[in-house]
């Protein structure tokens, strides 16, 4: 069996579409994606410090993590890679990426900050990593290291600027894709062949349409407080596979009724439009839609 080492990098942003394109190209036959779809090998110490809430499998050391990379067909493989979302955020990730290797290529995919920030709630309140509401811990009404740890995960995260400015910093333009959530929903297939051009893989037809880590919310309290052991959540995934356990969460989750405050929302919106005309400028890229007034 052949080890691999990476060679690009699905850095973020959380809830931006990032695990659908994990899936999808874990099916190509040109790629290889790490066993583990999140190592967090090159944040590890800044979650470490950071005691972030989430239950992760994160690796610490090299040769776990290159062993991620383990293969018996090496010669058909012509891209490898993993998605760990963390990695746009922690300022100094860029330069050990680009140390492991200069040549890394480095997708990003970017999301509308306000329903970033929202969606991302919504999987922490799901999980029960969150119990405060949005409206409070966007407008600093609770305190804590529990509840800054939840002010940098919804709305810090959707501040896109400063952390797409790292990696625009260490990496040539050409390195990097940058593709929108809005885009990988209404032509997947045209973002994904873009995507496979970029890595120089053939493009191919994706699976039959399916969202992967939707925003949902348990219908009540029991299912919240079961579903958020890890161990009955990988067990699920594990038993019933993909398609069969996602009939069964949508028994156990609906779309979400409640909506943050129209106060909340104008609060955000200076912060979030003045951060958009910033990745704007830096990027090119025409983001019009996600001005809110």
């Amino acid at each position: 069996m052949a080890e691999l080492r990476p060679n690009f990098f699905i850095i973020g942003a959380p809830k931006a579409g990032t695990t659908s394109l994990y899936y999808y190209l874990s099916r190509h036959p040109e790629v290889l994606m790490s066993r583990i779809k999140e190592p967090n090998f090159f944040s590890y110490r800044e979650l470490c410090n950071q005691q972030l809430y989430y239950r992760d499998d994160s690796v610490q050391d090299q040769q776990t993590y290159l062993s991620l990379f383990n293969t018996t067909t090496p010669d058909q493989v012509k891209a490898v890679g993993e998605a760990s979302v963390s990695y746009l955020f922690y300022p100094d990730t860029a330069n050990q990426i680009k140390q492991f290797n200069p040549d890394a290529r480095i997708i990003i995919m970017l999301r509308n900050p306000f329903d970033r920030a929202w969606s991302h709630y919504l999987m922490d309140y799901k999980l029960n990593y969150v119990r405060d509401s949005f409206d409070d811990i966007t407008l600093k009404r609770v305190n804590g290291h529990r509840n800054n740890q939840h002010f940098q995960q919804y709305i810090q995260l959707s501040l896109y600027h400063r952390q797409l400015q790292n990696y625009f910093n260490v990496f040539d333009r050409k390195q990097i894709f940058i593709g929108l959530y809005d885009d990988l929903k209404q032509s997947p297939q045209q973002l994904f062949s873009a995507l496979c051009t970029f890595l120089e893989i053939e493009p191919v037809a994706l699976p039959e349409s399916s969202a992967y880590n939707s925003a949902e919310v348990p219908r009540n309290a029991f299912i919240k407080s079961v579903y958020a052991s890890d161990s009955i959540r990988r067990g699920l995934k594990k038993l019933f596979g993909h398609q069969q356990s996602k009939k069964i969460k949508s028994l156990l989750f609906k779309k979400p009724e409640l909506l943050p405050l129209p106060d909340t929302r104008q609060h955000l919106t200076q912060l979030f439009n003045d951060d958009i005309r910033k990745t704007e400028s830096l990027t090119g890229l025409n983001l019009s839609a996600w001005y809110a007034t």
